[in-house]
């Protein structure tokens, strides 16, 4: 029997919310659209549909926590280390730089001095000229000692604070000891060494400034003052982010905030703010940052003086945050319950496929934007899919959930 060839028209895309037989629509103008019921390892593009170029694997199935910023390295976790990734040519170039990493998320951030910062939960560190390393060095554990001796200081009453300075940075001070001394005395100084640097007040005063050397015999104190006092290191968290001069550290449901500029160190009991639920996304923008939770909020402006304001009434999927674009037209994406979300730098946040799909539950999920051929996409996967009851009878549910073109 002979076949006659039928004409879609133009494809609009994906769509499990339409029965199979009224997948057909008309647009405005008369003209005959086709929505897909799936689509896999193709792209819709203006209403064409073309194949994807094809793909070779070039890590392991054991390979995780995947990263990239559009730099000339990448990083992942694979088989247990943290590997920077390099293309040399065609070839992926892996390289170890630190073991120790079980199955858990790694989150990473390119900060604006080069460094990439990277968290898995339990630890905080950082990459610096492909080296990995602390974020920033601890605070000098022993204490040195000091010891009263002969000098010609004046009588009243010190401060000694200690820290420690490396090619990481300077290290939150250590509490201040308090000094009384008597008219003509001094300090010695044991257990320093070249990293430890020591700032002392005047008599009765207290304001710590650098001295050099072990041994105070007189106020040589000119130097800097101590800018690290009453700060710690910065804790570990699932996700980390640049905002603003700081370091963002999602830590359970509190978000953390560095000091400006110093990326490790932060006040534990004035910079953070706290969620009604685990934070799942936090994705920043040049106008403040969105963070779901128990539902999407928006930050804006300075972190110490905002409000959170709820702009979408659920949060994200855990691990699929990210971003594209610099300065004023950045804009970040996540996968929310609704399909994918994108967030604009004045605040608002919009679910692009929630009209045609309709999405079942999952526990992670990562995103990737991407351009190529002539088209910008942002591309998401989900893992830990639950069965999606509204599905029409035969069809595979996880299918629609592979790649939708939104941009």
């Amino acid at each position: 029997m002979a076949s006659k060839p039928v004409s879609l028209g133009t494809f609009l895309g994906v769509n499990n919310r339409r029965e199979a037989a009224r997948l057909q629509v008309r647009l405005p103008g008369n003209v005959q659209a086709t929505y897909l019921r799936a689509a896999e390892n193709v792209d819709v593009d203006g209403g064409f549909m073309r194949r994807r170029r094809g793909i070779s694997a070039a890590l392991t199935p054991r390979a995780h926590s995947i990263w990239g910023d559009g730099a000339d390295d990448g990083y992942a976790v694979v088989d247990g280390a943290l590997v920077r990734l390099a293309l040399d040519g065609d070839e992926l170039q892996q390289q170890a730089l630190l073991a120790g990493f079980t199955s858990a998320p790694v989150s990473f951030e390119r900060m604006p001095t080069g460094a990439v910062v990277w968290s898995d939960g339990q630890r905080l560190g950082a990459i610096r000229n492909g080296a990995p390393g602390e974020l920033v060095p601890e605070a000098p554990n022993p204490v040195p000692v000091v010891n009263v001796v002969a000098g010609a200081l004046p009588a009243g009453r010190y401060l000694l604070a200690f820290t420690r300075v490396t090619s990481a940075g300077e290290s939150a001070a250590t509490q201040p000891a308090q000094l009384d001394l008597a008219d003509g005395s001094g300090f010695v100084i044991t257990g320093m060494d070249a990293a430890t640097q020591v700032y002392m007040s005047g008599p009765n005063g207290d304001i710590l400034t650098a001295v050099a050397g072990d041994t105070i015999l007189s106020l040589t104190n000119t130097g800097p003052r101590c800018e690290t006092l009453l700060l710690e290191r910065m804790p570990a968290g699932q996700i980390v982010r640049h905002y603003n001069s700081s370091l963002l550290v999602a830590r359970g449901n509190m978000l953390c905030r560095s000091e400006p500029y110093r990326y490790g160190l932060w006040r534990p009991g004035k910079s953070f703010i706290l969620f009604p639920a685990p934070i799942t996304v936090m994705e920043p923008c040049v106008g403040g940052v969105f963070v779901c939770a128990d539902r999407t909020y928006w930050l804006a402006g300075d972190l110490d003086a905002t409000a959170m304001q709820p702009v979408l009434p659920y949060g994200g999927v855990a691990g699929s945050g990210t971003r594209c674009g610099t300065d004023d037209n950045v804009r970040v994406f996540w996968v929310s319950p609704h399909g994918l979300v994108m967030g604009t730098p004045d605040g608002a946040a919009k679910a692009v496929q929630e009209k045609d799909l309709t999405f079942s539950g999952a526990a992670r999920a990562a995103t990737l934007y991407r351009e190529g051929q002539g088209i910008a996409q942002a591309i998401f996967t989900r893992q830990g899919i639950r069965p999606l009851a509204t599905a029409s009878r035969g069809f595979v549910a996880s299918e629609i959930h592979r790649k939708e073109t939104v941009l």
